[in-house]
């Protein structure tokens, strides 16, 4: 007889079967591994978050000081970086 024919007919087809249906581990652990995964995400997304605020408030400061110097070409271009920031802030946050 074939090689390949004894092999499958001591195998038994309800292997293919049973390993199609029952997962190779746990759900719990891959559960819990994907909460964790997630829970990482978040905390990388308030960190990038928490870095960008601290840079609106670090540029607006810096425009209300070229407004006070009279700099007003300075002064436009920081709060069109400061409108970026924003709309990168509100990206992240509805992501």
């Amino acid at each position: 007889m074939s090689s390949k024919f004894t092999k499958k007919w001591e195998e038994g087809e309800l292997k293919g079967l049973k390993a199609a249906i029952r997962p190779s581990e746990p759900l719990r652990t891959k559960i819990e591994l994907a909460i964790r995964r997630v829970e990482a995400q978040i905390q990388y997304l308030e960190g990038a978050l928490n870095r960008l605020s601290e840079r609106d408030k670090y540029l607006f400061s810096k425009i209300v000081e070229a407004y006070s110097r009279h700099q007003m070409k300075r002064a436009r271009v920081l709060a069109s970086e400061v409108a970026e920031l924003s709309k990168m802030a509100n990206f992240m946050v509805n992501a």
